[in-house]
């Protein structure tokens, strides 16, 4: 494993899901082979594709995209003559699907990406759960006709169906084909299980007004944890406010699906899959139901219970960067000398634009830093769940090893540097004392010991 400071574990977004699963044997007997089923993250016509602004590629992180790949064209949804990881991955680039870091930025992308193919849920394996349940669990979902890949550990794999004892899979790392062999059955590690469903074709062109709903002017409330008003209808633009989970909004247009409303003095748009209608008129005419919003996250291995703190995020972090260079040179503003070196994946702050650098929070003062070593940090549309440190989805040990991982990197790093979005730091600020500390690592163990027993 790299030292923590030159490789930090993502963490930082509201949904990142893409694995860093790191391939030990790049070439295959079937990397040349036509048959989608074969297809491995590592073969050299997509491999070294990038995913998101960073540096990350297909052959490097992308078990998770290549599986998705295989199960897209075994359902139908789309033809191995026009489509391949390589296809699919420029697809999510165009529409912004990854962070900077190769993470899936957002399951609903995938959708955009291959129209005909329908996110259906996620599965979290409860913890104790023995391998015949997950084994029938999978069959189960096969017989109503869904499509499902599974984290196997730090991998993603396309189970392609069941046989008995056995599941059979499409592995994007390698050749193997038994799924329990090759990854043994554990419920900690095999622990989420995406499933898929393809609609034979029906599914309206995403340009359409007939894909949406018929939405009318009203109230909404939010139903996400915590949703971005945008100044346009598209993911890709500016997030002008955070809006809290519960909160109610009037919307009075729509546009493919986003909803144009307003809130603390901003006008933007929201998505409407994060909003239920709750009353015709303006908020002005609903009742007051304000309350204390209390939110509890359960998950495969731990439930952590918490108050929904939603004012730390009332306004947008466009000011945040992260380093895409494998290191970065921060420089005085006043005569140029090097300040320090920081990594690759390390968060800054940004005070202004200059011509070719940007000012950043540095200590007690300001310093300089190459726009060509960093790039904004994508803005999820809801925030984590508190304790999920490394963004799959799911809080269990392995939230733990990677928020050991995040302090002692922590650590290293000048004063306003961080390993840390705000969004990342308040999913590791697990005892929400506002710091992120061996407490914090106290507090997840307390939790998750409490669930098991």
């Amino acid at each position: 494993m790299q030292k923590p400071v030159k490789r930090f574990l993502s963490g930082i977004t509201a949904v990142m899901l893409a694995c860093s699963c790191f391939v030990t044997n790049p070439v295959s007997s079937y990397a040349s082979d036509p048959d989608y089923k074969y297809w491995l993250q590592s073969d050299s016509r997509w491999g070294s594709i990038n995913m998101g602004s960073g540096g990350a590629t297909i052959a490097g992180v992308g078990c998770l995209a290549t599986s998705i790949a295989i199960l897209a064209v075994h359902c139908g949804a789309v033809t191995s003559d026009s489509f391949n990881p390589g296809t699919f991955v420029n697809s999510m680039n165009d529409l912004g699907g990854f962070d900077a870091y190769g993470n899936l930025a957002n399951w609903n992308i995938v959708e955009q990406a291959v129209p005909n193919l329908e996110v259906a849920g996620k599965y979290t394996v409860p913890y104790g759960t023995t391998e015949s349940e997950y084994i029938e669990k999978l069959m189960e979902l096969q017989n109503e006709g869904y499509y499902s890949i599974c984290y196997v550990g730090n991998h993603w794999v396309f189970a392609e169906y069941t046989d008995g004892n056995t599941v059979y899979m499409c592995d994007p790392g390698s050749d193997s084909t038994d799924m329990l062999s090759a990854y043994p059955y554990n419920s900690y590690t095999h622990d989420t299980i995406r499933y898929f469903r393809y609609d034979g074709g029906n599914t309206t062109e995403p340009d359409t007004p007939s894909e949406f709903p018929d939405y009318k002017e009203g109230i909404y409330e939010i139903t996400a944890s915590a949703l971005n008003l945008r100044e346009n209808p598209n993911t890709d633009s500016e997030a002008l406010a955070l809006i809290p989970n519960g909160e109610k909004v009037t919307v009075t247009e729509f546009s493919d699906g986003w909803g144009k409303t307003s809130y603390n003095g901003e006008t933007g748009w929201i998505s409407m899959k994060y909003a239920e209608f709750y009353m015709s008129g303006t908020v002005t005419d609903a009742p007051d139901t304000t309350e204390e919003i209390t939110s509890t996250t359960a998950t495969t291995s731990t439930v952590i219970s918490q108050t929904a703190v939603v004012s730390t995020f009332d306004t947008p972090y466009t000011d945040e960067y992260t380093v895409i260079s494998e290191t970065a040179e921060v420089t005085d503003c006043g005569n140029g000398d090097v300040l320090c070196t920081i990594p690759q994946n390390a968060v800054v702050k940004v005070k202004q634009i200059n011509d070719n650098s940007a000012e950043i929070f540095f200590g007690d003062s300001y310093a300089l830093i190459s726009l060509k070593d960093i790039a904004p940090v994508p803005q999820p549309d809801t925030i984590p769940e508190k304790g999920d440190v490394n963004g799959d989805g799911v809080i269990d040990k392995l939230d733990i090893s990677a928020l050991n991982e995040y302090i002692l990197a922590e650590r290293q790093l000048p004063d306003k540097i961080s390993v840390f979005t705000a969004l990342g730091r308040f999913a590791a600020d697990c005892n929400s004392d506002g710091a992120v500390d061996n407490d914090d690592v106290i507090q997840l163990l307390i939790e998750m010991c409490s669930n098991i027993h």
